[in-house]
């Protein structure tokens, strides 16, 4: 986590007892990423306490690059949008599951599968 936090890095790890199902999707699993984002950051800070999202876009859809493109795919199924500016990376983040042993890449995305091998083993 040192070395890619805060950025573009979701961790998948078992969830804790006492966290509600509806944030695991009775997975027993939770995702767990801390923005580069400065305003996302003091947005996090501000409210100290944890905030919980899902991507901005629907599964299987192309990526959201702007507020834009989030209201046109999900509008209808938000109350609301913070426009941060355009993403700054063509990339998604990646996602790693380190609920199992080796850890597995969820998805591949900004961090490469060889930079995070250089730190912890892979399935």
């Amino acid at each position: 986590m040192d070395a890619f936090w805060p950025g573009p890095l979701t961790i998948v790890f078992e969830s804790a007892d006492s966290v509600s199902p509806l944030l695991t999707a009775n997975t027993g699993k939770i995702g767990i990423r801390l923005s580069s984002h400065n305003a996302a950051r003091k947005i996090a800070k501000a409210t100290r306490k944890p905030l919980t999202a899902t991507s901005a876009n629907l599964s299987g859809a192309s990526e959201c690059m702007d507020a834009d493109q989030v209201i046109q795919q999900i509008g209808d199924k938000i109350d609301a949008v913070v426009d941060l500016e355009k993403t700054s990376s063509l990339l998604a983040s990646t996602i790693i599951d380190a609920s199992c042993e080796p850890a597995e890449i969820l998805r591949p995305g900004v961090i490469s599968r060889e930079i995070i091998q250089k730190y912890i083993h892979l399935k």
